[in-house]
């Protein structure tokens, strides 16, 4: 949806200035009535890792911020994707926790277990770094307990995100702008270089005066 929305944008061929204050105009609007969603929202994800926050807020927050993030990307505003990839992901596995516990009320965890985990999946799989996500959602809630079924989601959302894209969000745009990127192992398996001879110098010319 973000690059999609960013591609949409372009075609409009606007001036810049006009698509930025839209922009800022729609942002400035979802913050009216979501002020939680504008920021990097720590505060928001400390409350939903809290369990503090009920399944309308998680849910209004989670699309909130999504519609924000893109819009201010797309309209050529200054952001990133990690912070709010932390706030998705954690609204999200909330959101889900309360639906998997409104079905199975008895043996499902409590939301904001679900939230840890959703943090965790969601970072591993924009950034295309699962052992990161995991760190982080282990580190920040330290939520050690959970090491089993975070290490799992991040792992299936790394899979999942690269059966569908090959380039994590930070490096899709400059594939597409032909920006040659190579992992590690592509690195490990370049032929070494042949060592080129220095050209020769010739010694320099005495001069008589």
């Amino acid at each position: 949806g973000l690059f999609l929305a960013e591609e949409r944008v372009a075609a409009l061929r606007l001036p810049f200035w006009v698509v930025n204050l839209a922009g800022g105009l729609a942002v400035g609007g979802i913050g009216y009535y979501h002020p939680q969603a504008l920021g990097v929202g720590y505060p928001a994800v400390r409350l939903a890792l809290a369990g503090k926050c009920l399944l309308l807020l998680l849910a209004g927050l989670l699309v909130a911020k999504l519609v924000a993030t893109v819009l201010t990307i797309a309209s050529g505003g200054a952001g990133g994707v990690f912070a709010p990839s932390l706030y998705l992901g954690t609204m999200l596995g909330g959101a889900f926790g309360f639906a998997v516990r409104a079905v199975f009320p008895a043996a499902a965890a409590l939301p904001q277990a679900w939230a840890v985990v959703g943090l965790g999946s969601v970072l591993a799989a924009a950034t295309q770094a699962p052992f990161t996500g995991l760190t982080l959602a282990l580190e920040t809630t330290g939520a050690y307990s959970l090491l089993l079924p975070v290490t799992l989601a991040c792992l299936s959302s790394y899979v999942t995100y690269r059966f569908f894209l090959h380039e994590s969000i930070d490096t899709y745009k400059l594939v597409h702008q032909g920006v040659s990127l190579r992992r590690g192992d592509q690195l490990w398996l370049q032929p070494e270089a042949p060592e080129v001879p220095p050209a020769p110098v010739s010694p320099p010319r005495r001069m008589e005066v």
